[in-house]
């Protein structure tokens, strides 16, 4: 493995101890994750729901999730229940990532961040062709006026922000925190 697949990619302050994940690591498990999802019967472009708090785990199940094809609707962990029914029937969603001991979800299967790391297979290999043109995310207004709305997102859009952050200082000495 090369220097930086080994650098930490993600870090993570858990009581008194650091949960650092390698890029290498984030990787093979989120190749892990599609591998899983694709088994489970889940395919490309099915919309997931996400309503979990941030951790390393939920970033390797959002990129094992992005590597299958699928639709992530990412809500706020405090949307009442109103609004994630809402935004369920908008996108015919099939299942939420959320943790397991969260509130009832209704009819959505949970699909647990901790829980899909764990389970991931150490060898995945996904081969599924992503398009930049492919839709990535389906981001809702509050609705705050009305019904919620979403904002398609592609797996183009997605990049070309990430492109965008390479203008920003970068080094050793740098770390790049991001608030989405």
């Amino acid at each position: 493995a090369s220097i930086s697949a080994q650098r930490p990619a993600l870090l993570m302050r858990r009581g008194l101890r650091d949960d650092v994940w390698s890029y290498a690591r984030l990787a093979a498990t989120s190749h892990g994750i599609a591998q899983s999802l694709l088994d489970k019967g889940f395919a490309s472009g099915e919309r997931i729901l996400m309503q979990a708090p941030s951790s390393p785990s939920l970033v390797a199940c959002m990129f094992g999730f992005f590597r299958a094809g699928l639709v992530l609707v990412p809500l706020d962990p405090q949307a009442s229940m109103s609004f994630v029914r809402s935004v369920q029937e908008q996108t015919q969603a099939r299942a939420m990532l959320a943790p397991s001991h969260a509130r009832a979800r209704g009819s959505l299967l949970v699909l647990d961040p901790d829980v899909l790391v764990a389970e991931a297979p150490r060898n995945g290999a996904v081969t599924i062709a992503i398009s930049p043109d492919d839709l990535a995310e389906i981001v809702f207004t509050s609705g705050t006026t009305g019904q919620p709305k979403g904002v398609m997102l592609t797996h183009g859009n997605i990049t070309s922000n990430v492109r965008s952050a390479a203008v920003l200082p970068h080094g050793p000495g740098h770390r790049l925190v991001s608030l989405l």
